[in-house]
């Protein structure tokens, strides 16, 4: 950098180099962005396939559990998803695709299933209601077989209390035949009595027997045997008066061929009866034996039926988990119910063959189409786990490619904020040299000579810049106070001359006293219309002091305002000390990288701080400018009251006017670089805060920077609110102005007025001339 550069030009190198930088900074930091946002969109449409594949799956395990057309659609759907958020990777190519096939072959298999379900159920109906005819048929006949075998066996009852019945009787008449032969041997009468009684039995049971005889082959003979029976009765029974005697000895050649004849009737009727119940014993085992088949027939349809239910539970098993172990209970079935049938026997198992093999048929298509439905699915889930497998593939890839975009970007950030930090410390190393250092020593000057230290040795800045043409300034300002005290020493002098020339002149001065009363006089009315006058131009000056007043008001609440400013920049320096820790503490995964921030947001405050202490500099020397330019004022002054004598002091006033001008020029062009390197400064630090925060999107660590932009957004506010504060009185300052234009307009007129007078006592002045030279002449002769 050459010496001879203005200050000026070298701030503005050092705050371009500064803001390209940052801008570097910046242009890494959104670098970095748009390559995090391009990976977040990678890794949310990767996310999004996995949710998709996710769902896809679920819809395939729930159309393989229950076969609904809906999941079918819901998988279909999430693998089109999944091909349209990851169109163009190579990992899933032809992968969707075989996914798909496989749902469609779900589907198939469960439509097949369908089909080979609805197949045995018509099947098993089938098979049902010919084993429901069967069996209806084994039981009409069992209900037939033992109707005849209950008619069979009432006749063979009724046979066989026809036979006992007639039995009894023919014992009873045996009884009776001996009975009487042996009353016809002994005579005893109890043996008469004891034939009557047999004789009355006999014909008592014949007479039952007939009445509850239900067989017509039987009816005439025991219709002949009672009347037979009951004759022989009559024969032999008491007399009307109860007597038991009776003439058997004359009666017995005729009874006794009749109880032989009515004992062959009974002997030839129970022959014929035991026929009979020969017959219907043959004829009630033949029925048996028919009763017995038709219940075995109905027990072998009753098992057909069984069977045919246990293999309809099997397949419905086999629906709900078609693996080996109900694969091989159907297959027990199925030789159940074929064994059942085969037990019918060949004509009877014709009705129900042909169902059951439709039924076996249908059940073979179920497990086809099951096996199919198990293939598919297995398939699925094989394509489902290498669909996510390569999803995971493309994350993990994704992720990172992420990682080293961060790496890459995070060092060229390191390495500009390095740069910065370096330039930060040059700029602050070369300010301290050329500015500031300078600048402190010519401040020391600058309070000795306000303090009237007039022999203090001005430094002497080599380069030639507005620090040297301060130096100067000050060396003609040093010049500028020996030359007033010069001034000030021979004015003390003029003084004690006149004090001596006073003194003499007092006693012609009471002389001169009594002669000019009367033109006093003239001088005094004169001096009251002086005085009006006066008094107007007084209160136009007082009005013009009021709005002097009201200026410094407004001079003093602009200055509130920039104090409220400057208080507002603090804030605003606070919220930014405030983001840059926050920042920090959101990159502090970058490592070194935070710790280079810190470093750099410390230097740069420490650039502010400096350029605030150049600033109060420049104040200081911006108000010694001003009180030089007030000295120069009165250094003029003086030299007009000095008259021929004042001349060359007069010239070197003006120089030092005008040296104190181009100071304060200098001064405002310097305050102005400051404020650019404040706001190059502040930019900084606003780039350094936005790459941190760069990296805390990057490292998704920069949530707490949103509080620390709204604290410097509300110092921001605050710093316009007062700036339409000082703007404010800058309006009420320019009214002032306008008002005290209008208040020397007033001024001017009055001062017209006291003019006119003034020439009035100008006349008197004349006269005053002659009375004055005769005062001088008398004086000059005293």
């Amino acid at each position: 950098m050459r010496t001879g550069q203005s200050i000026t030009a070298q701030l503005f190198l050092f705050a371009l180099l500064l803001v390209l930088l940052a801008g570097a900074a910046g242009g890494a930091g959104f670098f970095g962005l748009m390559r995090t946002g391009t990976a977040i969109d990678a890794v949310t449409g990767v996310s999004t396939a996995l949710t998709n594949i996710n769902t896809a799956t679920a819809a395939i395990q729930s159309l393989y559990a229950t076969g609904r057309p809906e999941d079918a659609e819901a998988a279909l759907a999430g693998i089109a998803a999944v091909d349209e958020g990851t169109a163009g990777t190579p990992a899933l190519a032809g992968v969707t695709a075989g996914l798909a096939e496989a749902v469609n072959a779900l589907s198939a298999s469960w439509r097949d299933i369908g089909a080979a379900s609805g197949d045995i159920d018509r099947a098993f109906a089938a098979l049902a209601a010919a084993a429901a005819r069967l069996e209806a048929r084994a039981v009409e006949d069992l209900g037939k077989s033992e109707a005849d075998l209950e008619a069979v066996n009432i006749a063979l009852e009724g046979t066989r209390a026809t036979v006992s019945g007639l039995t009894d009787a023919e014992l009873r008449l045996v009884r009776g035949r001996a009975a009487f032969e042996a009353y016809l041997r002994t005579g005893e009468f109890t043996q008469l009595t004891a034939g009557q009684n047999a004789l009355s039995t006999a014909a008592r049971l014949a007479e039952d027997t007939r009445v509850l005889n239900e067989d017509a082959a039987f009816a005439e003979e025991l219709r002949a045997i009672s009347t037979l029976t009951a004759g022989l009765y009559q024969t032999v029974a008491r007399k009307s008066d109860n007597s038991q005697f009776i003439d058997l000895a004359s009666e017995w050649p005729r009874l006794s061929p009749r109880l032989a004849t009515v004992d062959q009737r009974i002997d030839a009727v129970n022959a014929k009866a035991r026929k009979s119940v020969d017959k219907a014993f043959n004829r009630a085992a033949g029925l048996t034996i028919r009763r017995n088949r038709a219940a075995a027939f109905g027990a072998a349809v009753r098992n057909v039926r069984t069977a045919a239910y246990e293999l309809l539970l099997a397949t419905g098993d086999y629906r709900l988990r078609p693996d080996a172990a109900h694969g091989k209970a159907i297959d027990a079935a199925l030789d159940q119910v074929n064994a059942a049938i085969t037990a019918l026997g060949p004509e009877a198992a014709k009705d129900v063959t042909s169902p059951f093999a439709d039924y076996r048929k249908a059940v073979a298509g179920l497990r086809r189409s099951t096996e199919a439905l198990d293939s598919a699915r297995a398939d699925a889930t094989r394509l489902s786990a290498a669909a996510a497998d390569a999803l995971h593939q493309t994350a993990d890839a994704v992720a990172d490619d992420a990682r080293t975009d961060r790496d890459r970007v995070s060092l060229a950030v390191l390495a500009v904020i390095a740069g910065i930090v370096g330039v930060a410390i040059l700029v602050t190393a070369l300010l301290n040299r050329r500015i500031a250092r300078p600048l402190r020593a010519l401040t020391q000057v600058m309070h000795a000579l306000a303090h009237g230290d007039l022999g203090v040795t001005v430094p002497v800045h080599k380069a030639r810049d507005e620090i040297a043409a301060m130096g100067e300034a000050l060396l003609v300002f040093q010049d500028n106070g020996r030359e007033r005290e010069d001034l000030r020493r021979a004015a003390e002098r003029d003084h004690a001359l006149h004090e001596e020339r006073r003194l003499a002149l007092e006693a012609a001065i009471a002389a001169f006293d009594t002669a000019a009363a009367g033109v006093i006089a003239t001088v005094d009315g004169l001096a009251g219309q002086l005085g009006r006058g006066t008094a107007d131009l007084s209160g136009a000056a007082a009005h013009a002091a009021e709005l002097a007043g009201r200026t410094s008001l407004a001079a003093g609440s602009a200055a509130e305002s920039v104090r409220t400013m400057a208080s507002a920049a603090s804030e605003l320096a606070r919220s930014q000390s405030i983001a840059r820790d926050q920042a920090n503490a959101a990159v502090s995964v970058a490592g070194t990288g935070a710790g280079h921030a810190r470093t750099a947001s410390g230097v740069i405050a420490g650039l502010s701080e400096s350029t605030a202490r150049v600033g109060e500099v420049v104040d200081l020397i911006g108000s010694i400018a001003a009180q030089t330019n007030l000295l120069a004022l009165n250094a003029t002054i003086e030299a007009a009251r000095a008259g021929e004598m004042g001349k060359g002091f007069a010239v070197v006033a003006g120089e030092v006017k005008s040296l104190a001008n181009q100071t304060t020029r200098a001064t405002d062009d310097i305050r102005q670089l400051i404020d650019g390197i404040g706001s190059a400064t502040r930019s900084a630090v606003d780039l350094i805060r936005d790459i941190a925060a760069s990296m805390a999107e990057i490292d998704a660590a920069a949530g707490a920077l949103s509080d620390s932009v709204m604290g410097q957004g509300d110092a921001t506010a605050e710093i316009s609110g007062s700036a339409a504060m000082a703007a404010a009185s800058t309006d009420d300052m320019a009214a002032g102005t306008r008002e005290l234009a209008e208040a020397a307009d007033h001024t001017r007129s009055v001062a017209g007025d006291v003019t006119a007078t003034a020439g009035t006592i100008q006349t008197e002045i004349v006269r005053m001339r002659g009375l004055i030279e005769s005062f001088s002449r008398d004086a000059r002769a005293a």
